[in-house]
């Protein structure tokens, strides 16, 4: 479905008007004198009953879309017999109205007439005066919301002007003379010079008294006796990693001599040389059935040092 905005410039066309098709007087016809009638409206005339109607119909909505001129078209006529509507129920006229890419409203007839045309189009109007109503702003309407706008417009306008006043206040309040500003910055200036010198001194000071307790310090404690102690404690350090490496080692050997023995307990391979054997068919699947295989079946026996090719030639069982 399309979008339907009123006061959008529209095409109508097979409207039943009478006298000549005068583009002024049919938008006085539609519009009257209650809607907005600055709206433009284009009109095709075409046949609205009759053999020739539904291909003009349909002709005249495709001239409309590929024209790019009009927002919304109006499909209409007046009043008649269910034979003078029947242009408005042709597949071709249904299939024209779906397939359009402008907003179709329908308007056959009177509000008790409906035709296919009704249902495939994006809105019904009873009447082609009630679709111009319906696509039409109310002028009186538009003429409040524009005065209503003018005075939204005025207030926004007055507040501006009084921020920017109050801003430009303030800022003369806050000018100050240049020679001032230089003054303070001088003023300032010569502060931090004065600070930034105690600061200097204050830190060389206490860098020489830091040295100073450092040398002292490192006088008094020769790193002879340290070296000593800290070797005496990297030799006992020594023998105990050695002792738990060969702990480790030991342990570890242990363990993966059982494993081994383990391992050599469970294993298949013992059990072929046992003298038992394991049978596969020629996929490699384990057969351990006579039902699992048929005479002349070629099957493997593993057995503890190598493998048979084998033919069954019976089967006992």
């Amino acid at each position: 479905m399309h979008e339907i905005r009123a006061g959008a410039p529209c095409l109508a066309f097979g409207t039943h008007l009478p006298g000549h098709l005068d583009c002024t007087a049919i938008e006085q016809k539609f519009l009257g004198e209650r809607r907005f009638a600055g709206i433009p409206v284009t009109v095709l005339p075409v046949a609205v009953q009759g053999q020739q109607a539904a291909p003009q119909i349909v002709h005249a909505i495709e001239l409309a879309n590929r024209a790019g001129l009009f927002d919304v078209v109006i499909v209409g006529r007046g009043g008649g017999s269910l034979e003078d509507l029947w242009p408005f129920n042709e597949e071709g006229v249904a299939r024209a109205i779906a397939n359009s890419a402008l907003p179709v409203v329908s308007a056959v007839g009177h509000e008790v007439d409906f035709t296919i045309a009704d249902f495939v189009a994006d809105v019904r109007a009873a009447t082609p005066s009630a679709a111009a109503e319906l696509l039409s702003p109310d002028g009186d309407d538009l003429l409040q919301a524009f005065a209503g706008y003018e005075i939204m417009l005025e207030e926004a306008v007055k507040r501006q002007l009084k921020q920017r006043s109050e801003k430009v206040n303030g800022l003369r309040a806050r000018l100050r003379h240049p020679g001032e500003r230089l003054q303070a910055r001088s003023q300032a200036l010569d502060n931090l010079e004065i600070r930034l010198q105690k600061a200097i001194q204050y830190r060389l000071n206490h860098t020489r008294q830091s040295l100073d307790a450092k040398r002292l310090r490192l006088q008094s404690k020769h790193p002879r006796e340290r070296l000593e102690r800290e070797t005496l404690n990297l030799r006992r350090l020594q023998e105990r990693l050695r002792s738990e490496i060969t702990k480790k080692l030991t342990g570890s050997q242990q363990r993966f001599v059982a494993a081994t023995d383990l391992l050599q307990a469970v294993s298949p391979l013992n059990t072929l040389k046992r003298g038992y054997s394991i049978v596969s068919d020629d996929e490699g699947h384990i057969v351990n059935s006579t039902k699992q295989i048929q005479v002349g079946d070629t099957l493997k026996t593993r057995m503890s040092d190598g493998e048979l090719a084998c033919t069954v030639e019976q089967i006992y069982g």
